[in-house]
């Protein structure tokens, strides 16, 4: 019987899988990332201030929702490229 359920959970989700792709109205996305600095830290004690590590560099990655169409889609696996 248990086998029954998990074969029937595999062929759902594998079945959801392929559903997903035929999907006619994308999301789209834009991405962008920001190179900030962290004034209130200092990151490489000892350097000059004209340095540019003397303060903590932060990347803010930013995902937005887009109006603009493009023949190429994000997909959600480049999220995870980022880390």
């Amino acid at each position: 019987m248990k086998i029954y359920i998990l074969l029937f959970a595999a062929i759902t989700s594998f079945w959801n899988c392929i559903a997903q792709n035929t999907d006619t109205n994308p999301y789209h996305a834009g991405f962008k990332t920001l190179a900030l600095v962290d004034s209130a830290r200092i990151y490489k004690p000892g350097a000059p201030y004209t340095d540019s590590l003397h303060y903590r560099p932060v990347d803010l990655d930013v995902w937005y929702p887009s109006a603009e169409k493009t023949s190429e889609s994000l997909l959600f696996r480049e999220l995870f490229m980022l880390l």
